[in-house]
Order: structure tokens, then sequence, then C-alpha cells
């Protein structure tokens, strides 16, 4: 299909994160924004607004159809600030009302960082600060009442403190975005809508519900402000893309979301994994300290919901009774600090031999682990979907995973489950999929057939799909391959 105009759309990257801390996010997106550069060109054209931690790894996406630019080249209108002459009262509003623009840009750094991190958050705001020490006083003053509810004294609220009603926030006055950028619609891929504005459309991805599923694995503030971002996305968005039925699902039941509003695609990236020389991947697997065949694999960042604590009282479980020929059990991912505790548990145990953290690895590295691995086991107690599940079929490796969440919708009938919670039955199962070579391949012979329903290519022509029928465009009667 070929048109006169192409629909522009601005694509928030700002939460992007170097290496692995955006999870399975971030292949999500950079696996989308691939597809884009391809499929629908002649349709659309994309505006990547990115930030300084990011951007020498996205512009390598700039190309005849995307523009990649950073966030303070997009808002750099700026009012001059003059300090006012009246003394500061409490509770007064600090800052003069022709500075909207420089709290709407305080606000996005804070919200795009921890509250511990609140300094950090001014140290990125302050190059577009004025060099007047009361005012920049006034602003960080400002931030804790206005933003970050801090009471006096710089305390965090209690959870009797937080509100009890979420109320959705104002849209944007400003319009930078359709007024002096042409954009048609926004795209916000890590769900948070904080460059939403008043008349332009806007299509986001939403993950999961965990803090409110799982809600012990996070602060009252946490709760709170995660809450707070998802009722201005059901709030705000034109279409919100889940990840799966479980998520679509979990929004209609916490947020009371429209089916109408939502509709799930998912994450179909295991394609970009393409098989490596035998040759190739023997060399790499003994740099890893590494034998064929001869370990379970277990790829997840060391959050709290990935279970990794009953997966090592599972192991331990599964080597007492298997001494002799028990497989390895090899862990990647990153956050350094929940590795420490992690691999303190291991010497404990005095399984250092056979337990291997191999941290955040490259992608021919991946495909590595995944061609010699023995299978996949997986014992998170939360996934909006599980990404893993779908590689490991990809790869053809069995897989034996929880039974909750999303994973029953991802795995369907070509893995092995078990309860999460229960140690014995996730030993029982490694030990399944790691001794019963029959039983492992029927596991495979059903995951070859079941793979086959999910596809990048789709994926990627659904996406493209939900942008027309936001922006009530026509649907084309062919589309270009990847």
């Amino acid at each position: 299909m070929t048109t006169s105009y192409k629909a522009k759309i601005a694509v928030d990257l700002t939460p992007l994160r170097p290496g692995g801390e955006n999870g399975g996010a971030k292949t999500l997106v950079v696996t989308l924004l691939r597809a884009f550069s391809i499929l629908g060109a002649d349709e659309f054209e994309y505006l990547l607004i990115v930030e300084t931690w990011n951007y020498e790894e996205l512009r390598s996406f700039q190309g005849p159809n995307m523009t990649c630019l950073l966030q303070s080249d997009i808002y750099c209108s700026i009012p001059t600030i003059k300090p006012s002459s009246e003394p500061l009262v409490e509770g007064q509003e600090l800052i003069p009302a022709p500075t909207v623009h420089l709290k709407t840009r305080l606000k996005r750094n804070i919200k795009a960082l921890t509250k511990q991190s609140f300094d950090q958050a001014i140290r990125v705001t302050r190059p577009w600060l004025p060099e007047d020490n009361s005012t920049l006083s006034s602003l960080k003053h400002w931030v804790k009442q206005k933003i970050l509810q801090l009471p006096a004294g710089n305390q965090l609220l209690s959870p009797a403190q937080l509100p009890q009603q979420i109320e959705p926030q104002p849209m944007k006055a400003i319009s930078i975005l359709r007024e002096q950028y042409s954009v048609d619609l926004l795209f916000c891929p890590f769900s948070s809508p904080h460059l939403a504005e008043e008349g332009l459309p806007l299509v986001a991805i939403a993950y999961d519900l965990q803090h409110l599923d799982l809600p012990f694995f996070f602060t009252p503030e946490e709760r709170f402000h995660r809450t707070q971002f998802l009722r201005n996305l059901v709030d705000r968005a034109e279409k919100i893309i889940c990840i799966s039925n479980f998520t679509a699902q979990s929004l209609v039941k916490h947020f009371q979301a429209s089916e109408e509003q939502l509709i799930a695609i998912p994450i179909c990236i295991h394609e970009r994994l393409a098989l490596r020389p035998e040759t190739d991947v023997d060399e790499t697997l003994a740099q890893l300290g590494l034998e064929k065949n001869q370990y379970l694999y277990f790829p997840a960042n060391f959050w709290p919901h990935k279970n990794h604590r009953a997966l090592l009282a599972a192991y331990s479980i599964y080597r007492q009774q298997y001494p002799e020929t028990a497989v390895d059990l090899v862990f990647t991912g990153a956050l350094e600090s929940a590795q420490a505790e992690l691999q303190e548990i291991v010497a404990h145990l005095g399984y250092e031999a056979h337990i291997h953290f191999l941290g955040f690895l490259n992608e021919p590295e991946l495909v590595a682990l995944w061609q010699g691995c023995r299978g996949l086991v997986f014992p998170s107690l939360y996934e909006g979907f599980g990404i893993p599940v779908l590689e490991a079929m990809w790869f053809n490796r069995p897989v034996a995973c929880s039974n909750i969440g999303s994973l029953p919708e991802v795995g369907g009938d070509a893995v092995l489950y078990f309860d999460p919670r229960k140690p014995e039955e996730i030993a029982q199962a490694m030990a399944q999929i790691s001794h019963d070579n029959a039983f492992s391949i029927s596991l495979q012979e059903r995951a070859q057939l079941h793979i086959k329903n999910f596809s990048q290519q789709t994926m990627a022509e659904q996406y493209l799909s939900v942008f027309r029928n936001a922006l009530g465009l026509a649907q084309p009667s062919l589309v270009s391959r990847l």
C-alpha cells in the first residue's frame, strides 16, 4: 500500500535502560523497532524519544522512517525563572505559574527514578535550572511535597497515609509533540504515559499487575505509584496492548478497563535467535565452564517473583535424589546485589561447582546456552507472559515451568507444569526433563506444533493494525514481509 502522507508516531523510549535492567520488555521493544523499520514503512514514520543513557544504543535505529531525538532537545523551551522576593510559606504554591514546563520536566525525571534517587533526579534536571540557589531550593521543596508526597522531614508516607482513591492526573495542556513535531500518535512501549498530551491518541503496552496480585514484593509507596500510572494509562489510552490474555483480564479486574480498549498480542521474539554452528557452541560453553547437555537453564533477572530461592531448595532435593547423575543449574540475568545474596546460599549448600551465575550475556552467548542445555526450568511466581518458554521451544528443549499466571496460556499442552511454591514438585519436574528421555521427547514434539501459533511477523502486523485503528486509517490488504 502506498500513501502520500505518512502518519508520525512518537515512541517514548526514555525508560529503556542499558544492559538487562528492563528484562524481556527491552528485547520486545527492540524487536518491534526493527520490524517497524521494514513493515509499513510507506505508511508510518517514527520519532524515537530517548535519553542520554540510551541514545548511543538507540540511534542505530535511525533510518528513512525513524528519527532519534533526546527528550531534552524536544522539551527545551523553558521560561526564565525569576526568584520571588516574597518569603516562602509552608504549603503555598512555590513555583510561579509560568514555570509549568519546568515542573513538568522535573516530574518526568523524578518519576523515572526511585525516591531513594531523589538527588540523582535533581542532578539530571540541574542543567536546565537557573543559577540561583534559592530557586533550586524551592524546586526541591515543591518536588518533595507535590510529586513524592513527602511530609516535613523528608519521611516516606506510611500505608495509612497513602490515598485510598487514585485520581487520574490531568492531561498536559501543552502540545509540543502535536504542534511542534506533527506527531499523530504516541506509543508508550514501557507503559508509563508521562508524555501524553491532550488530543494526542495514545497506545501503550501493559505487562503485568504484579504489585496488586503479589503486593508483599513491593513497598506501599511502590504499589501506590504503580497503581497511579496504570490508572492514568487506562484513563488516557486509546488502546492498551496486553502481552497476554492474563494481563488483559487483570486490567479488567483491578481497573474495570473496558474489553474494547484492550487487545492481547503475545510476545513473539524468539525468532531473533539464530542457531550457531556446534563448534562455536562448544567453544562458548567451554569458556563459560559448562558441558553440553549437562545443565538445566533458568534465564531471569534476580527479582523476588522469579523464585530463585525455591529453585535452590528444589535443586538441593533433586541433587540428593540423583547424587551421581544430577545435571548442573545455570542462572543468567541482571541485578548484581540480588545475585550476591543467592551466591551466599549456594556457598552454604556447597554447590558452587554445580550452580553457575553467568550474569547478563550477549546474544551469541545466550544462543549457545540454549543450544547446549538439557532443558528449561522456570519456577516464576508471576509472569505477564513468559518469554523463555517460547525460546526453549524454539531451540527444541523440554520445558518444566510454573502453573500460575500467564504461563499455562503460553505453554499450552507442551510443557510440564508444577506448583512453584512446592520445592518437592519442582525437584520432581527437574528430574523428569533431565532423566526421562521418552517424556522429554514427547514434550518436544508437542512444543514444535505449539510454537507455530507464535510468529514475530504476525505480532508486528498486529501492532501496526492497532496503530491504524487508533488513527482511523484503512487496513492494507497486503503487507511486506520481514
